[in-house]
């Protein structure tokens, strides 16, 4: 029962933010921004989210108080969007809005994704398995919001988000954070457990950490750009609101089958290789995109999203797993949340900010050269970091590669 509340919340959850957050950018055009300034939004809510989602993670983790400031930052941050559809001709409140809800929506996954893989661990079961609900739930609901958007308005994106949202709340409260607390409570009793502080410090001065933080900040940028201007793209191409909500079922179907498989590709792979495999796949995806314009039509799109479930799905889950293993005791939600922030965050808005200025002054097909440039050689930059710092994996034996990844199944 308690793995079933976590598939619900995920469904609902990313259902809820897939009838609003990937159009915002659209919307806050139609609203007579320029791509510039929609990218320097881009930029400034990482600034308040990444040290928002890690604070209030942080507080969660010290004070066991996951439940309660789950509530809390799920309510402010759904007002916070809500209101958006009421200022649509004030830049400054929109700003405003959209910092505040950044601030209190960046632990809700982070504190979720800290439960559920605590609650696997004690259940035997496959984090990504729990979480490929909510791959489901966004590509459902992302195709319904952009048809709902093109047949009846910008208004519809809101209500639908609501509306999922308060809905999110019934499972949000159900939530069994036991094995959570239980596993931070018996690392508080451990006997030489050092401070906080000094589990932070231990964090960053891990090497391996830092070098996955970068590569994590890096594919960031990737998804700031895509997640951005992609859809402005489409626009400025003729794609209609309802391709834009299909090209998100596109990403979510191929997302939910990684996600499934996630766990037997990380093991057959390892964790290094299987985020080679991301960066490859973002270099492919974003190179398709350098070509978009002289495709015979637009939704040619739709194939190329497929890579989403590796972009997105595998990134995902070997981050996660990634964070399981650098976590110092006590800080597990944390370190999610300095991985969620790294790439969903400060690279995202920093990808935001650099594609809105290229966008405005040179356009669409310029802000995917420069994101698939600075993509390459943050690949080769922290690949060299690996291969000179880290301990390099041990070798496949390709003679046996196919029968070994058919046993990870077994």
């Amino acid at each position: 029962m308690n793995l079933v509340i976590f598939k619900l919340w995920y469904l609902l959850y990313f259902a809820a933010n897939s009838c609003l957050n990937p159009f915002l950018n659209v919307i806050f055009r139609r609203y007579g921004m320029q791509e510039q300034v929609i990218g320097g939004i881009a930029l400034l809510r990482p600034l308040i989210g990444l040290p928002g989602g890690i604070i209030f993670s942080a507080v969660a983790d010290k004070y066991r108080k996951h439940a309660v400031l789950l509530l809390l930052c799920l309510a402010v941050s759904t007002l916070m969007r809500s209101m958006l559809y009421y200022y649509s001709s004030m830049v400054s409140h929109i700003i405003v809005l959209v910092l505040i809800s950044g601030a209190t929506s960046a632990p809700c996954t982070t504190i979720m994704d800290s439960a559920c893989s605590a609650a696997c661990s004690v259940e035997g079961e496959a984090y990504a398995r729990q979480r490929m609900f909510g791959a489901i739930g966004w590509g459902t609901f992302s195709f319904v919001s952009g048809s709902c958007i093109d047949m009846f308005g910008i208004a519809a994106a809101f209500i639908l988000h609501g509306v999922l949202m308060v809905g999110t709340a019934g499972p949000t409260y159900k939530v069994d954070f036991g094995p959570l607390e239980g596993k931070l409570h018996a690392h508080r009793e451990h006997a030489a457990q050092p401070s906080f502080s000094e589990k932070i410090y231990i964090l960053w001065s891990n090497i391996d950490a830092r070098v996955f933080f970068f590569m994590t900040l890096i594919m960031g940028t990737a998804v700031g750009t895509i997640e951005g201007f992609l859809f402005l793209y489409i626009e400025d191409l003729g794609g209609s609101s309802a391709l834009m909500g299909l090209t998100l079922t596109v990403t979510c179907v191929s997302e939910t089958i990684v996600f499934y498989f996630s766990s037997h590709i990380i093991n057959f792979l390892g964790i290094s290789r299987s985020i080679h495999v991301c960066f490859l796949a973002f270099f492919v995806r974003l190179t398709a995109y350098v070509s978009m314009m002289y495709w015979p039509s637009v939704w040619f799109v739709l194939p190329v999203e497929l890579l989403h479930g590796l972009t997105f799905g595998l990134t995902w889950s070997v981050g996660t797993k990634k964070s399981q293993l650098l976590s110092p005791p006590g800080l597990e939600a944390t370190t999610q949340s300095v991985f969620q922030g790294c790439m969903f965050g400060l690279g995202y808005g920093l990808g935001g900010l650099l594609g809105g200025s290229v966008y405005s002054h040179i356009g669409a097909t310029a802000t995917f050269v420069v994101e698939l440039c600075i993509l390459s050689l943050g690949w080769i930059g922290s690949a060299w970091a690996e291969y000179m710092l880290l301990q390099p994996a041990a070798p496949l034996k390709p003679k046996y590669m196919f029968f070994d990844f058919i046993d990870s199944f077994l």
